[in-house]
C-alpha cells in the first residue's frame, strides 16, 4: 500500500491524538526526530489499519511499536495513546469477513491474536515460559478477530474488531433507509437494539464460562497423570503392592516420566550415537565373545541359582529380534538418564523419585562428553558405555531397592506410554526377562572381555565374584530384585490369565479382536482372492509358457516320497523325474515373446531384467508363505514356517512332503529344539490348490533362480550352494519380523486392516476353537518309551498344531519335554485338524486322480476337470449386487407393500413439507425403495441435484428405524448434510458428538470413520441390531482420489464388516 500523506486523508481518517503527541518529537534508535506538530500515526479507514507514517509501514503491535521504534515518547503519552488505540481498543468489523471468537495476550509488550485456545497455550509456552493451564485468567482477554488471509494457521495475521458497533451500526442504516421512524418504530428499534445487547452479554458470559471449564478441564486432565496418595487404597493390586509402584510414583506425573525414557529421535545426535555404539558393543563383544566363553562359564552364566548350573548354556536366542528388543530397554535405560541428568538432585528426586550415586553421576558426565566429541574412538566410547552399566547393575541395595536408578527404571517400564496406566503382570514378565537377559550378557563382557579372556589366569574367580554377588537370587542387587518380581509375575500371569482379546457377535460371523470387527467371510475372501492372485502370478509372469500349454497341473497322487529318504540336498522332485525343469524353463523362454526382457543377442542375461523378475518371484514367495500359514491348521510360530526346507540338510531333513497325494509342511518347534534338541514335530496339511503351488515353484521356479544365483556369484569368481530353505536371503532363512511385515501388509491390501503374525496367531485359535475345532477328536499321540508322564503323552491335536499344549492353551505356554515322533495314527489325527480348517475357510481339498499324466496340459482339458470336480474351488460363492427395477417391484404388490409405500411416501412429504411432494425422477423412487427394503448392496447413480441425500433420510425418517450411518468425504459435505437433515426434523449428528447417543443419522467423515473407535461404536450398534445402514456419499472418490492424494479412502472398505446394508451414492 502506497503510504498516505496527512494532507491526503481526512481528518475522520486520523487518529485524534492528545495534543501532547502532535507537539512531542518523535525519534527511532536512531536518534532522527521528527518537526513538531507533525502528524506521524494515521488511520486509514479503508484498510481498517494504523499506519506509521515515520517509517512508513501499517503497525500490528502499537506498543512494541512504540517502545522499540519511537523510545523519546514519553510513558505517559505513549499509555496515551495505547489507551486510545491499542489492542483494547478495536475498530469496526469489515462487512464480508468472518468474525472469529479468539483470544488477546495481555503479556507486557506483547498483544498476540489467535482464534484457537491451543495455540494461545502453545504461545504462553513458547514465548512467556508459563504452561497454558497454569495461565491466570489476566493473562490473557477474550476478543473478537478478523483476518484479510487463508493458508497456514500460523501465517495468517488477525486483528481485533468491534461486533457490537457494527450491528448497531447496520441497524441505524436499515433504519435511515426505512425512512422517519415513528413511536411505535423508535420502540421496535430500541427493542431490537436491547436484544442484540442482551445476546451479545450472553455471548460472553457462556464464553467466559466455557473457557473456565476449558482450564479446569486441562488441569483435571493433568491431575489424572499424576498418582494421588488418595486413590491408591481403591487401585492398588497385590501385583502393583509387590512392585511398589503405586507408593512409588505417588504424586508424580507419569507420562511425563515415562516420555523422558523415550528413544532418540530425528535430532537427537548424541544419543543416536549411543545406541548405535551400544548395538557395536552387545552384538559384537556380548553376544558374539559368547563363542570363547568356557562351557561351564556359560551354563553359570544362565543360572540364577548361586550354587547351581544351568542344564543349557547361555546363548543368543533364535531370533534375533528378540535380543533386538531386549537391548531397546538398556537403550531406553540410558536416553533417560542421560535426559534427567541436567537435573538438580533435589529437583530430579522430586520429580522422578531417585538419585544417581556420585560414581554414577561421574560416569554418565564423561559418557555426555564422549558423545559430544566425535572425534572420539568409537572403541573407547563402547568401554564408557559398558563401564557406566555395570556401575548400575552392581550397586549394592540394603534399603529401599528404588534408591538404584536401575529398580526405579524397572517401574518406569511398568508404565504403558499409551494408556498411562501401569502394565499388569502379563504384559510386563516379558519386559523383566529381556532385561535378565541382557544384564547377563553384559555383565559376563565386563567380567571377563573378550578381548583379553585368553590370557586371563584367574577366569573362573573373577566371574564367579561378579556373578555370586551380583546375577543370582536373593542378592541385594537390582538383578535379584528383578529375578524374584519376574518370578512373582509369571506367578499371578498364570493365575488371572491374560486380558480378554477376542469376543463373538451373536451368530459368530464377526470377531472383535481388540475391539476391531473381523467378519470370518473376509477372512474366506482373503484366502481365495490371494491364492487366484498367486496363480495368475505364476501362470502370467513367472512361467513362459504360452498358447494352449499356458497352464496345467501337477498330478500329486501320483508321487511317491519316501519319508525315511535323508540324502543330503534330495526331495521327492529328485525321485519322481521331476529335476532338471530349469532346462524347460530355459526353453519356453527362448521361445517365448519375453525373450527379449531377459536375454541380449548374443545370448547374455539382462541382470536388469533378471531382477525385475526376482522382485516377483519374492512376491510369489510371500503369496506362499502366507496361504500356507493361513490354511495349515493351527498357526505355527515365525521362524518355525520360515525354516522350512524344501530338501535335506547337513543335520536337519526336509520339512516338505507329499502324503497321499498332499502337500504337507512338517514345523518343528523351534524352543523344545533349542532346549534339549528334542523337536515337537507337526504336520500341516495344505488345500489342493495352494499345494500345487508348492510343488510348481520345486519344480520349475527354484532351480531356475537358484542357476541365476550361481551365475550370478561367477561374475565375481565366486560360488555358493544353493539355500536349502524355501524363504531365504544372503544371510540365511527369513527371521519372523520379514514375515510379520509380509503378513502385515498382505491382510491390510486384501481385508482393509492390518494383522500382524502376533495377531493372527490369536485370532486363528479363537476361530478354530468356535468354529473348527471337534470337541471329540482324539488327541496325538507321541511315540516316547523314555517319558513316563502320562500327562503329557497325549495332548489335543489343534493345541499342538498351534504350539502350545492344552494345558496351558489360553497362554501359549508349551513344556519342554515334547516327545520326537509321530505315529501313523497322530499323522491321520492332524490331517483332520487341517481340513476341519480348510472347511471353515472354503478349501475343502479335493484330490486329484492318480491317472492324470505328469505333462502339461491344455486349457480346455483343465477346465473339463474342473467341471468333474478334479480340482476344488478354493473361494467362496461370489455375491452380485441384486438390480431390479420399479416395475419388477410392483409386479406382486400386497396391502403390506401398499401401506408401506403409503409410509415411504408420507415420510418424503415430512422431510420436504411438502404434502404434495412427489419423487422427482423413478430412478430417485426406486433407489429410495430399496434402500427402505435395505437392499444391499445398493449402487444409486443419480444427476446433480437429484436428491440423493432422501435416499437415506426418508428410511431414516421412517417409524421405528434405527441408526444410518453416512460418510461424507468432504468437511463442508458434512457441515451441510447435518443442517439438511436437522432442518428435516430428523436427529443427526455428527462424530464423535454422537458417540453418546444413538441418531437416527450419524455424519463421520472418511478418516474418522476406519478409526477403531467408530468402528467399535458401530459395531456394538450392529450386534444390538441397530445399525440399519452404513452410506457412502461421493463413493467414486474411493477409487479416483484414493489412487492419488486420500489414501486413507481405501480404508472405508473396514465398513463392511459391519455386517448391515451398505450402499453408495
Amino acid at each position: 500500500m502506497a503510504q498516505a500523506r496527512p494532507t491526503d486523508l481526512s481528518s475522520s481518517n486520523r487518529l485524534e491524538q492528545p495534543e501532547e503527541v502532535t507537539r512531542e518529537s518523535a525519534g527511532d534508535t536512531a536518534g532522527t526526530t521528527m518537526l513538531p506538530g507533525q502528524e506521524w500515526l494515521i488511520y486509514n479507514a479503508e484498510h481498517q489499519s494504523r499506519i506509521c507514517a515515520f517509517h512508513g509501514y501499517a503497525v500490528r503491535n502499537l506498543e512494541g511499536h512504540l517502545r522499540d521504534r519511537h523510545p523519546n515518547i514519553n510513558y505517559q503519552i505513549r499509555n496515551g495513546l495505547l489507551a486510545q488505540y491499542g489492542a483494547s481498543n478495536p475498530t469496526q468489523a469489515i462487512e464480508g469477513l468472518t468474525i472469529h471468537k479468539g483470544f488477546a495476550c495481555t503479556w507486557p509488550a506483547c498483544g498476540h491474536l489467535t482464534p484457537s485456545w491451543k495455540w494461545l497455550r502453545v504461545h504462553f509456552n513458547e514465548e512467556h515460559n508459563i504452561k497454558g493451564a497454569k495461565a491466570r485468567a489476566d493473562h490473557w482477554t477474550s476478543v473478537h478477530l478478523q483476518t484479510f488471509f487463508a493458508g497456514p494457521k500460523r501465517a495468517i495475521r488477525y486483528f481485533c474488531v468491534r461486533v457490537s458497533t457494527h450491528h448497531h451500526s447496520d441497524d441505524a442504516t436499515s433504519a435511515s433507509a426505512e425512512g422517519p421512524l415513528t413511536p411505535a418504530g423508535r420502540g421496535r428499534r430500541r427493542a431490537t437494539m436491547a436484544d442484540r445487547e442482551e445476546a451479545h452479554l450472553e455471548d460472553q458470559t457462556i464464553a467466559a464460562i466455557t473457557q473456565g471449564w476449558l482450564l479446569q478441564q486441562e488441569e483435571q486432565e493433568k491431575m489424572q497423570k499424576v498418582m494421588e496418595e488418595g486413590i491408591l487404597r481403591h487401585e492398588t493390586t497385590n501385583w502393583l503392592k509387590r512392585t511398589g509402584w503405586s507408593a512409588h510414583f505417588a504424586g508424580r506425573n507419569l507420562v511425563d516420566i515415562q516420555a523422558c525414557s523415550r528413544m532418540p529421535g530425528r535430532d537427537d545426535d548424541e544419543l543416536r550415537r549411543m545406541t548405535d555404539a551400544l548395538d557395536r558393543l552387545f552384538f559384537d563383544r556380548c553376544i558374539g565373545g559368547l563363542k570363547s566363553m568356557p562351557l561351564m562359564t556359560r551354563l553359570l552364566l544362565a543360572s540364577p541359582h548361586p550354587h547351581d548350573a544351568h542344564s543349557r548354556p547361555f546363548g543368543p536366542l533364535q531370533e534375533k529380534t528378540s535380543m533386538d528388543r531386549y537391548l531397546v530397554y538398556v537403550k531406553r535405560f540410558l536416553s533417560y538418564c542421560l535426559n534427567v541428568l541436567s537435573l538438580e538432585e533435589e529437583v530430579l528426586f522430586a520429580d522422578h523419585g531417585f538419585r544417581f550415586t556420585h560414581a554414577q553421576r561421574v560416569g554418565l558426565e564423561q559418557l555426555w562428553a564422549h558423545l559430544q566429541d566425535e572425534e572420539r574412538s568409537s572403541e573407547g566410547l563402547k568401554e564408557r558405555i559398558l563401564q557406566v552399566l555395570a556401575d548400575f547393575w552392581m550397586q549394592r541395595l540394603d534399603g529401599d531397592p528404588f534408591a538404584s536408578p536401575l529398580w526405579h527404571f524397572v517401574g518406569v517400564l511398568g508404565i504403558d506410554g499409551e494408556t498411562g496406566q501401569l502394565r499388569p503382570a502379563h504384559l510386563f514378565t516379558y519386559v523383566l526377562a529381556g532385561l535378565v537377559f541382557a544384564g547377563r550378557a553384559l555383565l559376563g563382557e565386563w567380567a571377563i572381555p573378550t578381548r583379553e579372556r585368553a590370557g586371563i589366569t584367574d577366569l573362573a574367580q573373577r566371574f564367579a565374584q561378579v556373578r555370586d554377588a551380583w546375577l543370582c537370587k536373593a542378592t541385594y542387587s537390582p538383578m535379584g530384585y528383578m529375578l524374584s518380581l519376574l518370578l512373582y509375575g509369571r506367578k499371578i500371569a498364570q493365575e488371572t490369565g491374560s486380558r480378554l482379546m477376542v469376543s463373538w457377535s451373536k451368530h459368530g460371523e464377526m470377531m472383535y479382536f481388540m475391539g476391531k470387527p473381523i467378519l470370518m467371510e473376509d477372512i474366506r475372501g482373503m484366502v481365495a482372492r490371494m491364492t487366484n492372485d498367486a496363480e495368475n502370478l505364476l501362470w502370467d509372469q513367472l512361467m513362459f509358457k504360452e498358447g494352449d500349454d499356458e497352464r496345467f497341473v501337477i498330478p500329486l497322487a501320483g508321487i511317491e516320497d519316501d519319508l525315511t529318504q535323508t540324502r543330503r540336498g534330495q526331495s521327492f522332485v529328485h525321485s519322481n523325474g521331476l529335476a532338471g525343469k530349469e532346462v524347460e524353463m530355459l526353453e519356453d523362454l527362448i521361445a517365448s515373446s519375453r525373450k527379449a526382457e531377459l536375454l541380449d543377442k548374443a545370448g547374455e542375461w539382462k541382470w536388469a531384467g533378471i531382477r525385475k523378475y526376482l522382485k516377483l518371484v519374492k512376491k510369489f514367495e510371500e503369496f506362499l508363505l502366507l496361504p500356507a500359514h493361513i490354511t495349515g491348521g493351527q498357526p505355527s510360530r515365525g521362524e518355525e514356517i520360515t525354516g522350512l526346507r524344501l530338501v535335506n540338510g547337513i543335520n536337519r531333513d526336509r520339512n516338505v512332503f507329499i502324503i497321499d497325494g498332499d502337500v504337507v509342511l512338517v514345523t518343528q518347534y523351534h524352543k523344545s529344539l533349542a532346549h534339549f534338541d528334542s523337536p515337537k514335530v507337526i504336520p500341516r496339511f495344505l488345500p489342493g490348490r495352494i499345494g500345487q503351488l508348492f510343488v510348481m515353484y520345486m519344480v520349475y521356479i527354484r532351480p531356475l533362480t537358484d542357476r541365476w544365483e550361481a551365475d550370478r556369484w561367477e561374475l565375481y569368481g565366486k560360488m555358493a550352494p544353493p539355500s536349502d530353505f524355501i524363504w531365504h536371503g544372503e544371510t540365511g532363512p527369513w527371521e519372523s519380523s520379514q514375515m510379520s511385515g509380509a503378513m502385515g501388509k498382505w491382510t491390510s491390501y486384501y481385508i482393509g486392516r492390518r494383522i500382524t503374525l502376533q495377531d493372527w496367531r490369536h485370532i486363528a485359535i479363537a476361530i478354530s476353537k468356535k468354529h473348527a475345532r471337534d470337541r471329540g477328536a482324539a488327541r496325538a499321540d507321541f511315540e516316547d518309551g523314555g517319558d513316563d508322564d502320562e500327562s503329557e503323552q497325549y495332548e489335543a491335536p489343534d493345541d499342538l498344531a498351534a504350539c502350545h499344549t492344552g494345558q496351558t492353551a489360553a497362554n501359549y505356554g508349551v513344556t519342554i519335554d515334547v516327545l520326537k515322533r509321530l505315529t501313523a495314527e497322530s499323522l491321520d489325527i492332524f490331517g483332520q485338524v487341517s481340513r476341519r480348517w480348510h472347511k471353515f475357510l472354503g478349501c475343502d481339498a479335493q484330490h486329484m486322480s492318480a491317472s492324470e499324466p505328469l505333462l502339461p496340459t491344455s486349457v480346455s482339458k483343465r477346465k473339463g476337470r474342473a467341471e468333474s470336480g478334479g480340482e476344488e474351488m478354493c473361494q467362496p460363492p461370489g455375491k452380485r449386487a441384486k438390480v431390479s427395477s420399479l416395475e419388477k417391484l410392483r409386479a406382486g404388490i400386497t396391502a403390506a407393500d401398499e401401506k408401506r409405500d403409503d409410509l415411504i411416501l408420507g415420510a418424503l412429504r415430512a422431510i420436504l413439507r411438502d404434502n404434495g411432494a412427489q419423487f422427482r425422477s423413478q430412478q430417485q423412487e426406486e433407489a429410495v425403495r430399496l434402500s427402505a427394503a435395505k437392499q444391499s448392496p445398493l449402487v444409486a447413480v443419480l444427476p446433480t441435484g437429484g436428491g440423493k441425500s432422501l435416499i437415506f433420510m426418508v428410511p431414516a425418517m421412517l417409524a421405528g428405524a434405527g441408526v444410518t450411518i453416512v460418510v461424507a468425504p468432504y468437511a463442508e459435505l458434512k457441515r451441510q448434510l447435518v443442517t439438511r437433515c436437522i432442518d428435516a426434523g430428523l436427529d443427526c449428528k455428527s462424530w464423535p458428538e454422537a458417540r453418546e447417543s444413538w441418531p437416527r443419522v450419524t455424519l463421520a467423515s472418511a478418516e474418522a470413520a476406519i478409526t477403531d473407535d467408530f468402528l467399535q461404536w458401530a459395531a456394538d450398534l450392529s450386534v444390538k441390531g441397530r445399525l440399519d445402514r452404513v452410506v457412502i456419499d461421493e463413493c467414486h472418490l474411493t477409487f479416483t482420489a484414493a489412487e492419488t492424494y486420500r489414501a486413507k479412502l481405501r480404508g472405508l472398505v473396514l465398513l463392511r464388516s459391519l455386517g448391515c446394508p451398505y450402499s453408495r451414492m
